[in-house]
């Protein structure tokens, strides 16, 4: 009888474990970008999350697709508008000459909290939605170092202009739709 209970609490637990995996990330924010938000060296928990499911004003954790080797794999940014959401151009110069009314399916118009020193939809128009890790829940109280962080920690470079990117410990697989 024991036995099956410890048994039966192993396979629960194990579910769990897989479960907060398959859903959660944890990041680490790297750059200013997002400041006053978050700041360098915090620690986020990130719901991993389909494209269709981002709301205007979340925080994303996406995959860099901008061209420049230069920039981080990944980024921290605030979202301005999703597919089907008014072009806001007036708030961004580089869509200022885009023939888009709306934002098209699969992007988003992306901004960092802290405009001197972030590179995001300002300067490079939209972002790819396909690169989509997940949205940011909560700052977490602790601190995990990159050497003991658990295997599912990404650090997040948010660059300043022209700011070369610190590495990343850890590239998790992108969430499934």
């Amino acid at each position: 009888m024991i036995t099956i209970i410890a048994v039966a609490g192993f396979i629960a637990i194990s579910l769990a474990l897989w479960w907060l995996h398959r859903h959660f990330v944890i990041v680490t924010v790297r750059g200013t970008s997002m400041f006053p938000t978050f700041s360098d060296g915090d620690h986020l928990l990130v719901r991993r999350i389909s494209l269709g499911r981002v709301r205007r004003d979340h925080v994303v954790v996406l995959a860099n697709d901008m061209i420049d080797t230069a920039q981080p794999p990944w980024v921290i940014k605030r979202v301005l508008a999703v597919p089907g959401d008014p072009v806001p151009k007036a708030a961004i110069p580089s869509l200022r000459s885009s023939r888009d009314v709306v934002v098209p399916e699969g992007r988003l118009v992306l901004v960092g909290d802290n405009p001197a020193h972030s590179h995001d939809s300002r300067q490079s128009g939209y972002f790819a939605g396909d690169g989509l890790l997940g949205v940011a829940v909560t700052r977490l109280p602790y601190a995990p170092s990159a050497k003991s962080a658990p295997s599912n920690v990404v650090l997040v470079e948010t660059p300043k202009a022209g700011v070369q990117p610190a590495s990343i410990v850890a590239r998790s697989p992108r969430p499934r739709s």
